[in-house]
């Protein structure tokens, strides 16, 4: 997905936090857009994203999307 304009960094990792309180979720996919634009308008309806969910989203349980900026 780092193929995708406006896509700036990507990071993927598994939860490894000793305290317990992840609610389930096991992994993480970090992605740092410089706007609101690149990720709305650019990011979410490109081809590339939409294979991904079609892909992914079938094999997990639940997701959660948390959009912030630094």
């Amino acid at each position: 997905m780092q193929q995708i304009q406006g896509v700036l960094d990507l990071n993927f990792g598994e939860n490894v936090s000793p305290e317990g309180l992840g609610q389930g979720f096991s992994h993480s996919l970090t992605m740092k857009f410089s706007t609101a634009k690149d990720r709305d308008s650019i990011y979410l309806p490109h081809p590339v994203h939409q294979k991904f969910v079609k892909l992914f989203v079938p094999f997990t349980t639940d997701v959660l999307v948390y959009d912030y900026w630094e």
